[in-house]
């Protein structure tokens, strides 16, 4: 669901050539900002886990139908004769971008996952106050990813990036380290708002690298490599604390992020495809070439 959303995003943002992918995320933040609060209230209240995940279930049936009225957005043919080069040789520069996008979300999940843990038992926090951890996380993601949208000009990917990522590297040394609950709570807002550019922006490369006739396929590609850590981050977050203290867990969490802003900023970024709406083929990303 979450590949198809972000597919019918890119194609969106090639027709109208205008960004949208750090807007389109800004409102699933939004939502695990209400969800992260009302779990919280209904946790307060004495609401069991089944009473939980009936409300959320619930809310995905309703979204479900709503959506079934919604128009198809036509596909794009290939042109006759086009050979399927994703089906050949998947190119090098989508398995960079997703390699990248898939720390970004180990680090996103990491906190999403374990923000309230943190809060919880390394800190003393009160289920209704650790609440806040989740909540605030999203909330500054989405204030982030806002922020981007309204005020990055394209050729800032790079730019963005870097200091997204070195930014959540700071937030998350801050929250590992705090010696108190408003302090952890300063640096999930931190690392939050860092982490909140990196996947709709490297969502957005992908799908302007690529051919439109295979936009699809690239999204949808890139977008289930980068889930792979947002799976596999928690559970080694959970490994590590597991074998030594999840302060220390959480400080490898930032380091994984400096490292990451400083991949963000030495790497190559691919090449708008022909065919590209005119506003990213005059990003200055389009000077470099296909390959990392």
């Amino acid at each position: 669901m979450d590949v198809a959303i972000n597919a019918d995003a890119v194609h969106e943002e090639d027709a109208s050539g205008r960004p949208l992918l750090n807007l389109a995320h800004a409102f699933f933040s939004a939502a695990v900002v209400c969800a992260s609060l009302a779990t919280g209230a209904l946790r307060w209240a004495g609401a069991s886990p089944l009473a939980v995940f009936a409300v959320a279930g619930a809310i995905v049936v309703a979204a479900a139908l709503v959506m079934r009225g919604a128009p198809e957005r036509p596909s794009q043919p290939k042109p006759a004769g086009e050979p399927p080069r994703f089906f050949q040789r998947v190119p090098g520069w989508l398995l960079l971008l997703g390699g990248l996008g898939a720390v970004a979300y180990w680090i996103e999940n990491a906190w999403q996952s374990w923000g309230a843990v943190h809060l919880e038992r390394t800190l003393d926090a009160a289920p209704a106050a650790s609440a806040l951890g989740p909540a605030l996380f999203a909330a500054a993601m989405a204030a982030g990813r806002v922020t981007v949208h309204r005020l990055a000009r394209p050729g800032s990917e790079r730019s963005v990036l870097t200091l997204g990522a070195l930014v959540a590297g700071g937030g998350s040394a801050l929250a590992a380290v705090a010696p108190s609950i408003p302090v952890a709570l300063v640096g999930i807002v931190l690392a939050g708002a860092g982490c909140s550019v990196c996947a709709p922006t490297i969502v957005s490369l992908v799908g302007r690298a690529a051919r439109p006739a295979e936009r699809g396929t690239a999204v949808g590609s890139a977008t289930s490599l980068m889930y792979l850590g947002f799976i596999v981050g928690p559970a080694v977050v959970g490994g590590v604390a597991e074998a030594t203290m999840l302060r220390i867990s959480l400080g490898g969490v930032a380091i994984l992020a400096v490292l990451l802003g400083v991949s963000f900023f030495v790497v190559r970024y691919p090449t708008p495809a022909v065919g590209a709406s005119s506003t990213a083929a005059s990003t200055p990303s389009s000077q470099g070439s296909h390959h990392p």
